[in-house]
């Protein structure tokens, strides 16, 4: 992902790529800025004096990926995550996927997870639900439907619950997989 970023820097000092950012506080915007900061890069608007070539949409993925097609010298780069990107490759049709992430490689991961409120703190909350919930997804069916989901062929998600520490470098720990066991019966 190194080199990938570099070229995208290059490009852009260059003149010859814009770079467009959703600039909103988004996970996908902090992933984007830790992938700069892969290559020592941290960007901003007036990036080298050259305004246009890192443009903060402040949108959602979908507007970001729209305004990156328009870009009309066919130079235009975002980060986008896979299931966006799914739901619109068969619309803008002359982007590509420069870079993607792999097994085992961190760097473009986009993990997703769920976390129970505090019943304590939310009582309206109908707590033995959200924990069978969660059973559900972390079982071994929930998890193979999830590996299962797909869009136009493509799969969209990877199950990871606990595999997390050894695959994705996240923190899911020993006693927490065994929380979730009781709740997983009913579904395995």
């Amino acid at each position: 992902i190194t080199i990938v970023m570099t070229k995208l820097k290059e490009g852009i000092d260059a003149g010859n790529s814009t770079f467009y950012s959703r600039g909103d506080g988004s996970g996908t915007y902090s992933k984007e800025l830790s992938l700069w900061s892969l290559i020592s890069v941290t960007p901003d608007v007036d990036w080298f004096g050259q305004p246009v070539k890192y443009t903060e949409t402040g949108e959602g993925m979908a507007t970001t990926l729209q305004m990156t097609f328009q870009n009309t010298n066919n130079q235009g780069y975002t980060l986008i995550d896979r299931g966006t990107w799914l739901s619109f490759n068969d619309t803008y049709t002359t982007l590509k996927i420069l870079a993607e992430s792999v097994v085992r490689e961190d760097h473009l991961l986009n993990p997703y997870g769920v976390i129970p409120v505090n019943p304590d703190l939310h009582s309206h909350v109908k707590y033995s639900s959200v924990l069978r919930f969660v059973g559900f997804l972390t079982s071994d069916y929930g998890q193979n439907l999830i590996n299962s989901y797909t869009k136009n062929g493509e799969k969209l998600f990877y199950a990871a619950f606990g595999m997390c520490n050894s695959t994705y470098n996240c923190p899911t720990t020993v006693e927490e997989v065994s929380f979730w066991t009781t709740y997983q019966q009913e579904f395995d």
